[in-house]
């Protein structure tokens, strides 16, 4: 009998942990974006100011949280732009636009270097070429920037990201010289950001555990509750 009894605890618990999966709709969040060294979809200057690995940026071997770590590394001042382009196959960037977030962590060698981020859409050729971006700021320590895809978008109407949506580091008006490290680069589908603008947050804080259950997810959540409750007391009183 208590083999039975805990069977059928068993039974209710995987029961209501189904209905969590199935009604809470918003218990996990959408899969996140990682871009990485094979989606530079274009790095690029206008001259040899920016230093390359092939057609790609330079790797370290030194990791940050288990990712790797590349350097931008703008060794003079005659340039007049640099660029560092992603894009994945397949991806869905409309999808992001309204509750998703862009993720880094960024270190500089010396302290107050500043680049921008954000997107670039449209078409050179087609005259609809437009940069969204928002200025970061590096220190020597690793920081985490956790920017609103929508925030970035905001910053230039004519950015359509819809329209060959590309992730972008680049340079700014300020022609000089830098070096940083950038690394763990992704979008991600669920607003976890505990700031709303392009401010870093420190690298030990973290995100919320869970995104909003939603009303489903509560009701869920609290029918296992009472299912396991009510079943161990019952065990009990039978033994």
């Amino acid at each position: 009998m208590l083999i039975k009894r805990k069977s059928s605890i068993s039974g209710v618990i995987m029961a209501a942990i189904m209905l969590v999966l199935v009604m809470g709709g918003t218990v996990f969040a959408a899969e996140d974006i990682l871009l990485d060294a094979a989606d530079m979809n274009w790095v690029a200057a206008d001259n040899t100011d920016l230093e390359l690995d092939g057609a790609a940026l330079p790797m370290e071997s030194e990791t940050y949280n288990g990712k790797p770590v590349y350097r931008i590394n703008i060794t003079g001042d005659t340039h007049t732009w640099w660029i560092v382009q992603y894009k994945k196959d397949g991806w869905d960037l409309p999808s992001y636009a309204e509750d998703g977030y862009v993720e880094f962590a960024i270190k500089g060698s010396a302290g107050g270097e500043v680049i921008y981020a954000g997107f670039r859409t449209g078409d050179w050729a087609a005259g609809t070429l437009a940069d969204a971006l928002v200025p970061v700021e590096a220190t020597t320590d690793w920081k985490v920037y956790q920017i609103p895809v929508k925030d970035i978008l905001a910053t230039n109407e004519s950015a359509d990201i819809s329209d060959n949506g590309l992730f972008t580091f680049r340079d700014t008006k300020d022609k000089v010289p830098l070096k940083v490290w950038i690394s763990d680069l992704k979008i991600i589908a669920a607003g976890a950001s505990q700031l709303g603008s392009a401010e870093p947050r420190e690298e030990s804080d973290t995100p919320p555990a869970n995104p909003d259950t939603g009303d489903f997810g509560i009701i869920a959540y609290g029918l296992l509750a009472v299912a396991s409750s009510g079943l161990l007391l019952k065990h009990k009183k039978n033994n």
